[in-house]
């Protein structure tokens, strides 16, 4: 299986669609195998699940994401798990340790927008949140 979270400086970045980089988790046997990143040099959430797509992914695990990025991902079959922050590596953990649960991300109506602060706001919250 192959995770992708979406990474800003080792952490999980709240603004998926406009997230530069992604950190690819190839997890075997229960353990991450493998680790690598890949660049959004796209910003369209049409092509990125596109590319998502092409490097095998399997589930992202994300802070927020749109409604457009919920329903393209969906339509490539990608499983995504959103409210989710921190270090990238303890995020995957949690999900591995069977701590994470998959939630729908609600529509959160807020235009693309998912930071408010700096942080995201309650709208865009998900299941990774403990």
């Amino acid at each position: 299986m192959i995770i992708a979270i979406p990474t800003l400086d080792g952490q999980v970045s709240h603004h998926f669609g406009k997230t530069r980089d992604f950190t690819l988790f190839t997890v075997e046997e229960g353990k991450v195998v493998s680790t690598r990143q890949i660049q959004n040099l796209i910003h369209s959430h049409d092509l990125l699940g596109d590319l998502l797509k092409e490097n095998g992914v399997e589930l992202v695990l994300c802070g927020g994401m749109g409604q457009g990025a919920q329903n393209k991902l969906t339509a490539e079959g990608i499983a995504f798990i959103g409210g989710c922050e921190g270090p990238i590596e303890a995020v995957v953990q949690r999900y591995l340790d069977g701590q994470l649960q998959f939630a729908p991300l609600p529509s959160c109506g807020c235009g693309g927008h998912h930071e408010k602060d700096g942080h995201p706001h309650d709208g865009c919250q998900g299941g990774c949140h403990h």
